[in-house]
């Protein structure tokens, strides 16, 4: 099933193949005849489940690197505070914009601030 993206250029075998394409494409495999059609059918949703399967693994791994990217930001960010507020610099009266330009100093929360401030003139426009 791997090969079936024939010779003729077509498409290889997705998620999103549908059944009927690729057997159309490699009906004309030698290999296609000596399977019956139930097993055919049942490598083809093997296939296609491994793929699947691959496709969510990559993307778990894509949310669990961004989960550990925004902890260390958080655990930076967390850091310049709790020694802001031991200097006697911020209390509990002081809002964001106080302390806005002291954490940019942290380059996660400066890389962080500026991908929000491209998102929000994104939505803007």
């Amino acid at each position: 099933l791997d090969s079936a993206a024939g010779p003729d250029g077509s498409t290889p075998i997705t998620v999103d193949s549908k059944w009927d394409d690729v057997k159309e494409r490699i009906r004309k495999h030698p290999d296609f005849e000596v399977l019956s059609r139930s097993d055919r059918y049942d490598v083809f949703k093997s296939r296609v489940n491994a793929l699947r399967k691959a496709a969510e693994d990559a993307e778990r791994k894509k949310r669990l690197a961004a989960k550990e990217a925004a902890r260390k930001v958080e655990g930076a960010v967390r850091l310049q505070l709790q020694g802001l507020r031991d200097e006697a610099k911020i209390d509990q009266n002081t809002t964001y914009d106080d302390v806005k330009t002291q954490l940019l100093d942290v380059a996660e929360f400066a890389k962080a601030d500026e991908l929000k401030t491209g998102f929000l003139a994104e939505v803007v426009k």
